[in-house]
């Protein structure tokens, strides 16, 4: 395997641990387009290939995955010192995908790999959260638990939906009574309130509205106080969108009056909290 390593690699820079030494938690995303060409190298019993080196530290999660509507592509993630570590060979699906945890600090190599007729365009989406970015940590205060998971939406949640580890990749969040990830909006949801005393959803709403609002401090815009009516429910909610203009991240509280509905429902009232990237 090191034989093939000098031929075709792609150098990206990704986080230094030290820069971020301030920050609670860090997580990345990235994505990058290529394209495997008839003059890309090959070997036999591996294939066509492309191999990107990425410095990656111990105790890192994180996620690979390579989409190509051209050919099928596979992924091997290599250590420092050439051995394939992680594997998916993929001979069915448009997409393939690697989860893991990083054993050594050091240079690796991820390739995206087709067959020997593979040729054509393909994207390839990674995520990092460094090995204290795994967990929000046992009994997390609601600031702690919150700048969490706005981290981790960075990262499109993917490293939350495909954890590295199910026994650290879980979400103590406290007063929560479910969380989850919402795929139809593509955030992560956090249920505080779901009943039938209005006093008492109002209470849940207004607090946890002013619980968000002190811990993004100054750097969301808050838009207040307005509604949003369908024939399901009546929708009172706060916007909380961070001040930048690079896919800003969201904070969204919401309360659901459902006795609008001409239908049945479970519950009268929900107070939501939902946390994304805006498109």
């Amino acid at each position: 395997m090191k034989t093939i390593f000098k031929i075709f690699v792609l150098l990206f820079v990704f986080y230094n641990p030290g820069i971020y030494a301030q920050q609670k938690f860090h997580v990345e995303y990235n994505q990058i387009k290529g394209k495997l060409t008839a003059t890309d190298k090959y070997k036999k019993d591996f294939g066509r290939y492309h191999g990107y080196e990425i410095p990656l530290y111990e105790g890192d999660g994180v996620i690979f995955i390579a989409y190509s509507e051209d050919f099928k592509p596979s992924l091997a993630l290599v250590t420092p010192n050439g051995t394939v570590f992680r594997q998916n060979k993929n001979k069915k699906n448009d997409f393939v995908q690697i989860n893991t945890t990083i054993p050594a600090s050091g240079t690796w190599i991820l390739f995206v790999i087709g067959d020997s007729s593979s040729s054509g365009n393909y994207e390839l989406q990674y995520g990092f959260a460094d090995k204290n970015s795994l967990s929000p940590g046992k009994h997390p205060d609601f600031c702690t638990a919150l700048d969490f998971v706005l981290e981790h939406a960075n990262a499109y949640f993917l490293l939350l939906d495909n954890p590295v580890d199910s026994r650290k990749t879980k979400i103590e969040f406290p007063g929560a009574l479910d969380v989850f990830f919402d795929d139809t909006n593509g955030t992560y949801t956090l249920t505080f309130y779901q009943g039938n005393d209005l006093k008492q959803a109002q209470s849940v709403y207004a607090k946890h509205n002013s619980l968000v609002k002190k811990c993004l401090a100054q750097n969301f815009n808050v838009d207040s106080s307005k509604q949003n009516k369908t024939e399901e429910y009546k929708n009172t909610y706060v916007l909380f969108t961070e001040k930048t203009n690079q896919k800003p991240r969201m904070v969204k509280v919401d309360f659901y009056d459902f006795r609008v509905s001409k239908t049945p429902q479970p519950v009268n009232f929900l107070v939501d909290i939902s946390v994304g990237r805006v498109n």
